[in-house]
C-alpha cells in the first residue's frame, strides 16, 4: 500500500515531512500553538483596559518577552522547553510591542519553518545541543 508521500510524489508534488518527533516539527508545533494562544480572546480582547495582553512576569515559555523595551518586544523560538540559540547566544528577534507584530513575527518564522531555508541552521542547533549535553554528562563522570 503507496503512503501519502509516495501518491504525492508520483503526482509530481514535491513531499517533505516533518513530523513532531523532529526539532523543526517541534518548532512549528511551538509556533502553532504561540499563533493559537495570539488568536484567543484573551489577547485579542483583554479585559484589563489600558494595559498590554503580552506583558507577564515570571518564568514562561511564550515566544515572546513578558515586557517590552523602548516599544520592541524580543521573540525567541523554543523547542524541549530550551530557547534556540545562534552559536551561544539567544536568538532573538525584534517586533513593535503590540499583538499584531508578534503574530506577524512569528507567522514570518513559521513560514520559515515550513520551506527548508532553515535546515542547516536547526541542525546546527540540534548539534550544539548534542555537544552542550555530551558535555555536560562528561563532567559528571
Amino acid at each position: 500500500m503507496a503512503s501519502f508521500a509516495d501518491v504525492l510524489g508520483n503526482a509530481g508534488l514535491k513531499v517533505q515531512l516533518k513530523g513532531t518527533k523532529t526539532p523543526q516539527g517541534k518548532l512549528l508545533a511551538q509556533a502553532d500553538a504561540m499563533l493559537t494562544k495570539l488568536d484567543s480572546d484573551e489577547y485579542k480582547n483583554p479585559k484589563k483596559k489600558g494595559t498590554n495582553p503580552l506583558d507577564y512576569s515570571g518564568s514562561n515559555q511564550l515566544w515572546w518577552s513578558g515586557s517590552s523595551t523602548d516599544g520592541v518586544r524580543n521573540v525567541k523560538m523554543y523547542y524541549d522547553n530550551k530557547v534556540v540559540k545562534d552559536g551561544d547566544d539567544d536568538l532573538l528577534i525584534q517586533a513593535d510591542d503590540n499583538r499584531e507584530s508578534v503574530v506577524k513575527v512569528i507567522g514570518q518564522l513559521k513560514e520559515l519553518l515550513e520551506g527548508d531555508k532553515l535546515d542547516d541552521a536547526i541542525n546546527a542547533e540540534e548539534e550544539r545541543r548534542k555537544e552542550k549535553a555530551a558535555n555536560a554528562k562528561a563532567k559528571k563522570s
